[in-house]
């Protein structure tokens, strides 16, 4: 189904959507590209029959100068507020550069950072909302030449073709980010990764830490901050690998640091499989990083789900790589997801417990585990959809929500909520299940009910089932009506939705409707051993769900973030014009002519009798097409004129009469 990404600007923004159209082909994101009429971003905030409320299921961007929003920032911001209040997609706000002469203003720097902390401090609290400074955009895809005085004199167009690719990608980024769930786990080599040179013939002393490397085990760390958990999988002797960590005191990556290991002689693939499983996770959750094209073509061909990265050897080429892997973007971390490595280190704590323990019944009643179900607040939103977008195994619709859908679900009169927050002895899980519902005509109908899998068979999914029993009753409610659809990985809920005893049954097509006593559900509990039993998680079990496609071709094709890593060369890959074309002397006016017509109308060929019009040319074409020729030719013709010639021909003719 196609959404809508609305584009909403101060400014002719336009022209930004060919790289948006380029960028969402390649994603495989079914988008259409909307604009707003001109500089009516606040009409758009606050228009509830507008673009951006209509665009309920799609993505909003705003795009604003920080001199646009000098004289309207409060305006902005309880546009931003307002909303929060009545539209459900996401929004980006993307803040472009002012022109040369007023970035060097000598107040300048002060005002922008002002007019940044005021936005940020706004949406703080507004679900959905994220924002991205210039500063940023320039740090991943610096333009120098981004200004563009004559189409902003006559267009209200301030930018070069060359930053506006930037743009584009930069939004398509966001949006990959958005859509396009995060992986869990990244497993390393080590010699010529971590550190120059290997281990097992150089020794811990002949190894080097050059500044590439430790700035690549820095970025390390701060995935692990952001929820990732870091391994290493390497084919060599466990005892070389440990000494260049315990006698290279410089090493900025730490053993106390890694959540599991593998280093050995066996094939990456199949220890890759053995890490999942100890770590309880899917292969899908895995980035694999490894410098051997050998080495990364045994993982792609025996476990294509693992994101495989053949990381290069040069330094600068590693520095640039580490702002270019969109996998490991994040938009905002959960307090959740930023524990989860200490989780998995508590729970090896529990497996230890578990094995020493005579029976299930006695680990669990050693655990001491106190179950949390309340009403989340704005603050658990972030955490709430990541568990709608990641939960897999025990969901049972799989239905996937962003913060910004659920903040609307979750109004008055639409859908009721309670989260579940889980500790014992070891730790806090955090908040790790919910269900949502609706009471109404007598009936309790569940929405969806999800719980990751870290908490998966300890009792908890029946706690839940009870609360809502409990929740049935005190609203009169003489039914719970739960909905199950059928997905490729949720066979545990499957299973134990089938060991329940339900009034009724009604299947229909990928799934089932069952109707409970809310007395039998508030009643529910956990026996170990009993008829409700634990199911069996799969063997690559995770609660992390992979969209379709979406994205695919980004992740898995290395040679997208290696050559598509800056304005030129997407500018170049949109513009594709055939050798015959492009290659070759340029010996006359015309044939000049005919590259450009061809670059900025993203046709080829063109002919030099084709019309302009029928290419697909409009006004704000031919003023980007007036801006490109002045660049290459040094000759400027009025945009008046330049709408009434039609042709390659006749502007040649037009060229070739002033130059006589």
């Amino acid at each position: 189904m196609t959404k809508t990404l609305a584009v909403a600007a101060f400014f002719t923004a336009e022209p930004v959507g060919a790289s948006l159209s380029f960028w969402l082909g390649k994603l495989g994101f079914l988008y259409k590209v909307e604009f707003a009429p001109f500089n009516q971003v606040l009409q758009q905030l606050l228009d509830p029959s507008g673009l951006f409320s209509r665009n309920r299921d799609g993505v909003n961007v705003i795009l604003a100068r920080y001199g646009d929003l000098k004289g309207v920032l409060p305006e902005f911001t309880r546009g931003l507020e307002a909303a929060s209040a009545h539209q459900g997609a996401p929004h980006f706000i993307f803040l472009c550069p002012d022109s040369p002469e007023a970035s060097a203003g000598p107040k300048h720097k002060e005002i922008a950072l002002g007019i940044e902390s005021t936005i940020a401090r706004t949406i703080l609290q507004l679900p959905g909302f994220y924002l991205v400074t210039s500063e940023e955009l320039a740090r991943f895809y610096p333009v120098s030449d981004y200004y563009n005085s004559y189409t902003e004199e006559l267009g209200e167009l301030p930018y070069t073709d060359a930053f506006l690719a930037a743009l584009g990608t930069m939004i398509c980024r966001k949006i990959h980010a958005l859509k396009s769930l995060p992986r869990k786990v990244i497993a390393l080599d080590c010699d010529q990764v971590l550190w120059k040179g290997v281990c097992g013939e150089d020794g811990p002393g002949g190894v080097e830490l050059d500044p590439a490397r430790l700035e690549f085990q820095r970025f390390m760390l701060e995935q692990r901050q952001a929820g990732m958990l870091l391994a290493l999988c390497s084919r060599n002797n466990e005892a070389d690998v440990w000494q260049v960590f315990e006698r290279r005191p410089e090493m900025a990556l730490k053993r106390a640091q890694l959540s599991a290991s593998r280093l050995n002689w066996r094939p990456k693939s199949e220890n890759l499989k053995s890490l999942a499983q100890e770590l309880g996770l899917g292969l899908e959750s895995f980035i694999f990083m490894d410098d051997s094209p050998v080495e990364c073509a045994e993982v792609r061909d025996r476990c294509p789900e693992v994101l495989c990265l053949q990381w290069p050897l040069d330094s600068e080429r590693v520095r640039k790589a580490l702002r270019h892997v969109w996998a490991f973007d994040r938009l905002a971390v959960s307090r959740e997801a930023a524990g989860r490595a200490r989780f998995y280190e508590q729970n090896l704590e529990r497996e230890r417990l578990k094995s020493q323990a005579l029976s299930l019944e006695e680990f669990l009643e050693n655990l001491a585990m106190k179950v949390d179900m309340f009403a989340p607040g704005p603050e658990h939103l972030p955490r709430l959809a990541e568990l709608s977008l990641r939960t897999n195994q025990f969901s049972f619709t799989t239905i996937r929500r962003s913060e910004a859908e659920l903040k609307d679900l979750l109004k008055p009169g639409k859908l009721e909520c309670f989260a579940v927050r889980v500790s014992d002895r070891f730790g806090d899980y955090g908040l790790v299940g919910a269900a949502l519902f609706r009471a109404e005509a007598g009936r309790l109908d569940l929405d969806s009910l999800m719980l990751s899998c870290r908490a998966l068979g300890r009792g908890i999914e029946h706690r839940m089932l009870a609360r809502l029993g409990e929740i049935a009753r005190g609203r009169n409610a003489g039914r719970v009506l739960v909905r199950l659809l059928r997905s490729s990985k949720n066979q545990p809920a499957w299973e134990f939705l089938g060991s329940l005893e339900a009034l009724s049954k009604a299947e229909s097509e990928g799934g089932i409707s069952l109707e409970f006593d809310p007395g039998y559900l508030e009643k529910l509990r956990y026996e170990p051993g009993g008829a409700a039993t634990p199911y069996p998680m799969t063997a690559t079990g995770s609660e992390e769900f992979q969209p379709g496609t979406a994205g695919a071709v980004l992740s898995q094709d290395a040679a997208l973030w290696q050559e598509l890593s800056d304005a030129e060369s997407v500018l170049k890959a949109m513009r594709v014009i055939p050798a015959a074309s492009a290659a070759g002397t340029e010996r006359s006016i015309q044939e000049k002519l005919l590259k450009i017509w061809e670059e900025v109308l993203g046709v080829s060929p063109i002919r030099p009798d084709d019309d302009f019009f029928k290419l697909g040319g409009d006004s704000l074409t031919a003023l980007r097409l007036s801006a490109r020729i002045e660049q290459a030719i040094g000759k400027r013709l009025p945009l008046s004129y330049l709408l009434k010639i039609s042709t390659v021909s006749k502007m040649a003719e037009t060229f070739d009469d002033a130059s006589s």
